[in-house]
C-alpha cells in the first residue's frame, strides 16, 4: 500500500467506525441494554406482558431507543399517587356502593382511598448502575476492534 492510500484509509476509518456501530447498534442495545432491563424487570415483579413489549427502535445515525406501547407501561415504570374510588351510583347504570375483596372478604363501601405505587423506575436504575455507559464502552470497543480487525487503521 502506498502513502497516498494508507493516509486516506486513516482519514476515512472515523466514518467507517460510525457506520459500523450504526449498523451493529441495535444488537448492542438488544443485548447491553434490553436484555439485562427486562431480567431486573422480572427480578422486581413487573407484569409479563409489559416486559415483553419492551424492544429497541433504530432513532436515527447512532442512535437506539427502549420503546414500550403497553397500555400499562408508564404506570408499571412511573408510578402513581393516591386517588379516591367512588361508586357509579344507579342513576348512571352503576351501583350507589363499592364491593370488593379484601383480606378474604368481602367489603361494601361509598368510597374507598387506595395507596398509590411508586413504579419500578428501571430506566432510572439502568443508568445510576452504569448500563448506558457500559453500552456506550461496548460498541465502541466493538468498533475499535472491528477497525483493526479490518486492517482499517
Amino acid at each position: 500500500m502506498d502513502f497516498h492510500t494508507a493516509m486516506l484509509r486513516m482519514e476515512s476509518a472515523p466514518t467507517r467506525a460510525a457506520d459500523w456501530i450504526n449498523q451493529n447498534k441495535i444488537d448492542y442495545a438488544i443485548r447491553e441494554l434490553l436484555d439485562p432491563m427486562k431480567s431486573l424487570m422480572t427480578s422486581r415483579g413487573n407484569a409479563q406482558s409489559v416486559i415483553d413489549a419492551w424492544r429497541v427502535e433504530d432513532a436515527g445515525f447512532m442512535k437506539v431507543e427502549l420503546v414500550n406501547d403497553h397500555p400499562f407501561a408508564d404506570l408499571t415504570e412511573f408510578g402513581w399517587g393516591d386517588y379516591d374510588v367512588y361508586p357509579l351510583g344507579k342513576e348512571n347504570g352503576g351501583a350507589d356502593t363499592l364491593k370488593f375483596n379484601w383480606q378474604g372478604g368481602i367489603h361494601f363501601s361509598k368510597h374507598t382511598h387506595p395507596r398509590g405505587f411508586k413504579g419500578y423506575n428501571i430506566l432510572e436504575s439502568l443508568e445510576n448502575w452504569g448500563f448506558y455507559d457500559r453500552f456506550l464502552e461496548k460498541i465502541i470497543d466493538g468498533a475499535n476492534k472491528w477497525l483493526l480487525e479490518s486492517r482499517m487503521v
